[in-house]
């Protein structure tokens, strides 16, 4: 019987509990922090894709799924030479929305890793893309 009880417990309540209390706390976290482009989900800001297409940032190359969304800036910047030919966005503007959105992680970086380490999340890069340049990318 306590078996059961704390199978119950354990197994359904306390589950639930914490999956409601993240709702409710921090709603677009607990969801897995969705990215949505005109209303069109295009992925989650903390798990990359494979991504083959020349006019989007790629990630470090790996495993299939369950990607680090993170590179190392110069890795990202490596990449603005391919994505300005497919795209015709000016290398300027590449290079510059690379810095941006380097500095917006970096506070949440700096306190994971120590200040000053140079990454930038590629998800983050692809989704401002997106949102940036709609005509390129479909929007």
């Amino acid at each position: 019987m306590v078996a059961l009880l704390m199978m119950l417990v354990l197994g359904v309540a306390y589950p639930l509990a914490t999956w409601a209390a993240g709702r409710a706390i921090a709603p677009w976290q607990s969801s897995g922090s969705l990215l949505f482009v005109n209303g069109t989900l295009v992925g989650s800001e903390l798990v990359a894709q494979n991504v083959s297409a020349a006019a989007l940032f790629h990630p470090m190359p790996g495993t299939s799924s369950g990607q680090d969304p993170y590179v190392p800036i110069g890795y990202a910047l490596e990449q603005v030479p391919r994505i300005s030919y497919a795209t015709g966005i000016p290398q300027a503007e590449l290079r510059q929305l690379v810095y941006s959105v380097a500095a917006e992680d970096s506070r949440g970086i700096s306190a994971v890793l120590g200040p000053g380490y140079p990454l930038v999340n590629v998800v983050q890069l692809n989704y401002e893309l997106m949102r940036l340049y709609p005509g390129i990318y479909g929007g």
